[in-house]
């Protein structure tokens, strides 16, 4: 459950908790005007609470009474806000942005985003991502057993003997 929980906080915190990346040289104020203006901080948090339920949902199966996953989920949407809305969340994203987009580009996705459409469209997102998830992890459930059988294969085929295959795998090399 704990590593669980690690994993879910990390996918749904950029990846990492520990490793920070370097903004770029310039971080275009249209960048950060777009950040600000579309909420993608309000966005970002309903994102990982949306991805969270089903953390709340295992609790639930183990017996966790209502009070105690209330106050988990309160727990958790007072976590996810500290970090959406600290501005150097803002800044960060605005910094990503910036090396994404060209100021014009970003001109434009900030008139986007402020109409009907692109309010519709940030709204509906994190329910959408979540939906895209639950897709992806059930057709991943419903291969896996294909994927692991040919993992399987293939250890067996580039083991050179039984007692090797006992043996804790390395980890992959690193890429570069």
């Amino acid at each position: 459950m704990k590593v669980r929980l690690l994993f879910l906080l990390a996918s749904m915190c950029g990846g990492s908790l520990t490793v920070a990346q370097d903004s770029p040289a310039t971080v275009f104020p249209e960048a950060i005007e777009f950040v600000q203006k579309t909420g993608l901080g309000e966005t970002a948090h309903s994102t990982a609470m949306a991805a969270f339920q089903p953390a709340l949902i295992q609790m639930q199966a183990q017996g966790v009474a209502q009070a105690g996953l209330d106050e988990v989920h309160k727990a958790a949407a007072d976590f996810f806000a500290q970090i959406f809305k600290d501005p150097r969340f803002v800044e960060k994203l605005a910094a990503e942005y910036s090396k994404t987009f060209t100021q014009s580009e970003l001109k434009e996705l900030t008139a986007f985003y402020s109409t009907p459409t692109g309010k519709k469209a940030l709204a509906s997102m994190p329910l959408l991502l979540k939906q895209g998830m639950t897709i992806g992890e059930n057709l991943a459930l419903e291969t896996a057993p294909a994927f692991q059988a040919k993992l399987a294969e293939i250890v067996k085929k580039h083991t050179p003997t039984p007692e090797a295959a006992t043996k804790p795998l390395s980890p992959p090399p690193a890429d570069n």
